[in-house]
């Protein structure tokens, strides 16, 4: 192959090329009206050379490969030179690998029919007199990869997913308020045939209405229970970010020169996992060539690993963790998460309610913000309850839950025996890039924590 027939003229430390081709089609539909039908159909190739201690990295359209590897080659070289920091990568293994996927794609199912399940969830949820609008957004992806590398690696992925959100907004007087709920797995059409529309119109609707129903949240310190999905939110979020490779190098992490050391109580072991099968998060080889691996990270409350690209991991004398992620060919491999595992325990989920006298049940995140070096961060639930004498009652309302990242590790007291992958398949957000990624995590009780609201 001409990339090959290139390489074996220049002297160089590494090189990789990648190769990304993208088909998307979203559906958004609103009160029963398509007014989003969008497809995009990308292509781009992306180069990396690591030479004279020199990083040069181009992204192309067109078929000269070889002034792109000239140009980047050059950037290199500049680079080596008038730079204080030396650019290292990490060898790996000689790879030869192509995923057998089935041949269908997103396009096989025709629009009319896509349209059609949008109608059938939009009729559902319009059914209950207290809804005033509604948006169902049908998102499917197929991307393929092909990679190639001075290891004289050749890799080929293909990777397709399918995401489907639905917004409900209630109102009841002057009392305005909206659920939302997201589902999306690795694969095409028949990953919506296999869902139970009526149970999700259904519980959007009911869950919605408890909204309506619900008091504003108490203010103060609180024992809390989290469900799985703010659980695996505040894990990816406040520790699973701290634990990648370059914010420890960038003095961006609350784990810097930690490794070793005890961090959370001994309940705690947390993996970041992209072998899963189903999740949108999972893939079989990085966007560097290395194989997809389960890497540990917290050890019964001891830090054990960083997320590493191959960058990172040569630059701190570890090896490559299979976590070097991009968005796309035409952006820099960076250490990413891809599914954070939170081991469950042994608790029941009656026994963690039991332990609380006083305290806050909170269901679902509506996102937050977290301060990477100090670990203090504030999320907010989507829904949430009184916990009084181990038993569920008063429905709340605009909760946020805060605190330092550290000290609710080691305030983590029970944990429930079972895992739940929320299946959202979310984008997280870094340096520019998104990347799909998911959480598998149990129920747990935090036996205090700030719970923002007000004072009844």
């Amino acid at each position: 192959m001409e990339y090959f027939n290139i390489l074996r003229k220049y002297r160089i430390t590494y090189s990789d090329l990648r190769k990304n081709s993208l088909i998307s089609h979203m559906l958004k539909m609103e009160n029963g009206v398509v007014n989003v039908n969008s497809r995009i159909n990308a292509s781009i190739n992306g180069l990396r050379v690591f030479s004279n201690n020199g990083l040069g990295f181009v992204y192309f359209n067109d078929n000269d490969l070889r002034q792109a590897f000239n140009r980047a080659l050059n950037i290199a070289k500049a680079f080596g030179k008038y730079s204080n920091e030396k650019q290292k990568v990490c060898n790996y293994k000689k790879t030869r690998f192509t995923e057998k996927n089935p041949d269908s794609n997103i396009f096989d199912v025709s629009d009319e029919e896509k349209i059609e399940f949008l109608k059938h969830i939009t009729s559902e949820l319009e059914t209950h007199s207290k809804v005033k609008n509604t948006l169902v957004v049908l998102y499917q992806t197929e991307e393929n990869k092909d990679f190639m590398n001075s290891e004289l690696s050749q890799i080929h992925l293909k990777q397709r997913i399918t995401r489907l959100s639905v917004v409900v907004t209630m109102k009841e007087k002057n009392n305005l308020q909206e659920y939302y709920t997201t589902f999306g797995k690795q694969g095409g059409w028949e990953v919506l045939k296999k869902l139970d529309v009526n149970a999700l119109t259904e519980t959007v609707l009911n869950k919605c209405e408890t909204l309506l129903k619900a008091k504003p949240a108490p203010a103060g310190r609180y024992p809390v229970i989290l469900d799985p999905e703010i659980t695996g939110v505040f894990f990816h979020e406040a520790i699973g970010h701290a634990c990648e490779a370059d914010a420890v190098l960038e003095n961006q992490s609350l784990f810097k020169n930690k490794l070793g050391e005890k961090v959370a109580n001994d309940l705690i072991t947390l993996y970041d996992d992209p072998t899963l099968p189903e999740s949108a998060g999972s893939y079989l080889y990085d966007d560097e060539g290395i194989k997809a691996k389960k890497t540990l990270l917290i050890n019964k409350g001891v830090l054990n690993s960083y997320l590493h690209s191959r960058s990172t991991a040569a630059k701190m004398n570890q090896e490559p963790t299979g976590n070097g992620r991009s968005e796309f060919a035409n952006t820099l491999p960076i250490p990413r998460m891809s599914n954070i595992v939170l081991e469950p325990g042994d608790s029941s989920k009656e026994e963690l309610f039991e332990s609380v006298k006083k305290g806050i049940l909170l269901i679902g995140s509506r996102g937050g913000v977290v301060e990477p070096t100090k670990g203090n961060f504030l999320f907010n639930a989507k829904e949430a309850f009184l916990i009084e004498n181990g038993r569920i009652t008063t429905p709340l309302r605009d909760v946020s839950l805060s605190g330092n990242s550290l000290e609710i590790l080691n305030k983590i007291s029970g944990i429930s025996k079972k895992s739940v992958f929320s299946f959202t398949a979310g984008h997280c957000g870094k340096k520019g890039q998104k990347v799909p990624v998911d959480e598998k995590t149990p129920f747990i009780k935090v036996d205090e924590a700030i719970v923002g609201g007000r004072d009844y």
